[in-house]
């Protein structure tokens, strides 16, 4: 199974490194599944990845499975690509800061689409999004599990 993960970047963050880790961990331990990590700004990896490393304008060509991590990302998926399952894993609450978070029409897009099925990373993560969006999240998934984030993909399939 081919597996795209869509980040900001890959540069100094928590989110970059434990998607990294955890499919370098992954490629060690399990070869059916292809990773592809998609950036969307490009920078310095904090870590070496054992995997495909692309800008998100290769994403359009991409077959597989699709785990955006931004809502940016996730919009992206949704226009980008159509033979692709895609996920939203939700790793921060991004409405709740930043210069454009009274615009809950845009911001509100990715979290309310249908074509793609929401992640999120913990119990209170949920309540936050399903208050925000209205809309039931099936699946928690903490710090980028790929054992999780496989029992998910199988599950949707």
């Amino acid at each position: 199974m081919n597996i795209g993960v869509i980040v900001e970047d890959l540069g100094m963050s928590q989110l970059s490194y434990s998607v990294i880790n955890n499919i370098n961990s992954a490629c060690e331990h399990n070869s059916e599944n292809d990773y592809v990590i998609f950036y969307e700004n490009m920078s310095n990896p904090i870590l070496p990845a054992n995997c495909a490393i692309m800008n998100s304008s290769e994403l359009w060509s991409f077959e597989g499975v699709a785990i955006a991590t931004t809502a940016s990302s996730a919009m992206f998926a949704l226009e980008a690509i159509n033979k692709t399952k895609k996920f939203f894993y939700i790793w921060d609450l991004e409405w709740t800061r930043g210069h454009n978070k009274t615009d809950f029409v845009k911001n509100s897009r990715p979290y309310r689409n249908e074509n793609i099925t929401l992640i999120a990373r913990s119990d209170e993560h949920v309540q936050a999004i399903q208050n925000y969006c209205n809309r039931k999240v099936p699946y928690i998934m903490k710090d980028f599990d790929i054992d999780k984030l496989q029992e998910i993909i199988k599950d949707e399939s």
